[in-house]
């Protein structure tokens, strides 16, 4: 995942000679980026969550040893999210026995607030 490459490059972890690895590059790639780092911050293993209509999965350990608990999206602030869109979501994390993770990135304080759908 990018995601992952940068937060080693910011940490200084790893160091990439050669071509130069421009990412994030879009406004929606640095909120994904925000949203990585808090939820890698919060002691989380984070995966691609397109498999199951999501921006990331998050696993409580090891992805080799625990299933995951949320599929995370990302809503835009103050963003509006209609109550078919809510449904879908919920039900889909009820068939694979999963919370939904809605996480939206204020401009305005610099943070990320989570909501989660059971």
């Amino acid at each position: 995942m990018p995601e992952e490459t940068a937060l080693l490059i910011e940490r200084d972890a790893i160091c990439i000679e050669g071509d130069k690895f421009e990412w994030p590059q879009s406004e929606r790639d640095q909120l994904r980026f925000k949203l990585f780092k808090d939820l890698h911050g919060r002691g989380f293993f984070v995966t691609q969550g397109i498999k199951f209509g999501g921006e990331y999965l998050l696993y409580p350990g090891d992805p080799l040893r625990y299933h995951s608990s949320h599929i995370v999206s990302l809503v835009g602030h103050g963003q509006t999210v209609a109550a078919r869109e809510l449904i879908t979501l919920g039900r889909v994390c009820t068939a694979v026995n999963k919370t939904r993770l809605l996480s939206s990135w204020n401009p305005h304080t610099d943070h990320i607030t989570h909501i989660t759908l059971n």
